[in-house]
């Protein structure tokens, strides 16, 4: 891209005569058809198989379109108007091939450096886990793109901890499975316990839950237990939070702690958070 970049200037600068013959055009129209179908080919495998090397293929092949046409509009027009536009249409293709390039550079270095998973990917996550009839919650979850087929999932479960250890690794099992079958993910399922029967600790999270909702509606509360340790009563959980908050992380953990503390003097709370980079559409 940039070398056609310099050479479009120069021949805006010094113009050449650009002369295609019928033969030429037809060689040209031929290799412009040939070049879109192989742009809609690699699009169509793309799609199929979700690889960023061959929507880059499709790319490229877009760009050799475009080059091509701007040799033989540039002939038309000079052939119509006698005005040399040959250089630039060469400038207007030259940012397309680079805009291409970046473009197919940025697409292909994402699943390497991390992104985020689609919608619709954490939402049947979601929708097998919750149909657990051991699930109470999920939380933490991560997904790891290496590309297709190498999808490698983790997350939390929130469970009764009353329950049957044994009986509950079974049904965390069984949902690993189901993942992958239905999925085609790898799947690790962290088991994390809660005292559901335990009142004390349901009445601090109603109110734990509406410090936080005040401060900002858009953080959630989840792996929330409480530990007495004699007169002290410790208060632990994450808080999940967007990466772009208006207020740094730290500040909002601060005033969380300061309005529990305002419950009662025995509470101290340790919070972590958890940042949230959510998911694409």
């Amino acid at each position: 891209g940039a070398e056609l970049l310099k050479a479009s200037v120069e021949k805006i600068i010094h113009p050449e005569n650009v002369s295609v013959n019928l033969i030429t055009a037809a060689v040209l129209i031929i290799s412009v058809c040939v070049k879109l179908y192989m742009a809609y080919y690699n699009r169509v495998c793309a799609d199929k198989i979700h690889s960023q090397t061959l929507m880059a293929a499709a790319r490229d092949s877009l760009s050799d379109s475009a080059a091509t046409g701007a040799v033989l509009i540039s002939a038309v027009i000079i052939r119509f108007t006698s005005f040399n536009a040959d250089g630039y249409m060469g400038a207007a293709v030259s940012i397309l091939i680079m805009w291409t390039g970046i473009k197919s550079m940025i697409d292909t270095a994402s699943p390497l450096i991390g992104n985020a998973p689609s919608r619709s990917l954490v939402e049947k996550l979601e929708k097998i886990v919750k149909e657990n009839p051991d699930a109470l919650g999920i939380h933490d979850l991560l997904v790891h793109d290496y590309g297709p087929d190498r999808i490698y999932v983790s997350l939390h479960m929130e469970v009764d901890g009353k329950k049957d250890l044994f009986a509950l690794h079974n049904s965390l099992d069984l949902t690993e499975r189901r993942i992958t079958d239905e999925i085609g993910c790898e799947a690790i399922i962290h088991m994390d316990p809660v005292d559901v029967q335990n009142e004390e600790r349901k009445e601090l999270l109603i109110k734990v839950r509406q410090i936080v909702a005040n401060i900002d509606p858009m953080i959630t509360v989840h792996d929330f237990r409480t530990i007495h340790d004699g007169n002290t009563v410790k208060i632990l959980f994450d808080m999940l939070m967007q990466p772009d908050l208006y207020r740094k992380h730290s500040e909002i953990i601060s005033e969380t702690e300061r309005e529990i503390k305002k419950l009662n003097e025995n509470y101290t709370a340790f919070i972590k958070a958890d940042i949230s980079y959510g998911a694409v559409e």
